[in-house]
Order: structure tokens, then sequence, then C-alpha cells
């Protein structure tokens, strides 16, 4: 299954300086997570059992993460953490990110932020560090 996933963070310098990390998380509306992966949580019938459908998703192995395009508004750099991907990108702090964003600027040359092996290994040692 493949999806492609459109985020925005908003916020201020300001707003980051007082809230810190925390003034620019993201994550789908409480209870509709499932609905990232096409399952619709408020569609109520026999063949649709959304607690299952939530269960399912939990045990997803990620195999790809492609960052499609990036666009920074603001005058310096910007670190993104995903949860429930690696942090492969170290910054002079020594503070580790799944990717950086260029101040200002827009990057529309898609980058593999992670891809697993074939082997059933990784896929054990993914669920092991990230499935949540």
């Amino acid at each position: 299954m493949s999806k492609v996933v459109a985020i925005e963070i908003k916020g201020t310098m300001n707003g980051f300086s007082v809230m810190g990390p925390t003034a620019a998380t993201w994550k789908p509306v409480e209870g509709r997570g499932a609905s990232i992966f096409g399952i619709d949580g408020n569609t109520h019938s026999i063949d649709t059992d959304f607690t299952s459908a939530t269960n399912a998703i939990k045990n997803v192995t990620i195999r790809k993460a492609t960052l499609l395009q990036s666009y920074n508004t603001f005058p310096v750099a910007l670190g993104v953490s995903i949860n429930c991907l690696p942090c492969n990108e170290v910054v002079d702090t020594g503070d580790k990110y799944t990717f950086t964003t260029i101040p200002n600027t827009a990057v529309n040359t898609p980058s593999v932020l992670f891809e697993a092996g074939e082997s059933q290994s990784q896929a054990s040692e993914w669920r092991k560090n990230y499935a949540r």
C-alpha cells in the first residue's frame, strides 16, 4: 500500500521561542489516524470494524518513506523528527532529526528518509524500535 500525506506546520518564531518543540507538533486528529490508510472510522456497517482496523495499523511495517517536497518559510533551519522513522541526521548541537529543512527554501527533489531491506530481521527491528 502506498500513501501520500500532506502535512503543514504553522507557527511563529516567537511561538517556537515560548513553547519550544511542542509549538510545531503535528499528529492526526484523535481517532482519525486510520483514515490516512483509507479506513473511514465514521462509516458504521457490518463490514467496517474501526477498532480492528486501528489495531491492524499498529502492526504495519513501514518499508519506505520518501519526502516528496519541503518548504521552509522560517529564517532558520528546522529539524523535523518523525517518531516512527529513524533520526539519522545529527546537527552540531548533537540533536538528531529525521530530516532538516533549509531556511526560506523550497526543495522539490524527493529524498528517501527510510527504506527497509528485504530481510525479516529488519522488519522485526523496526517494530521493536518504532511501532507504537
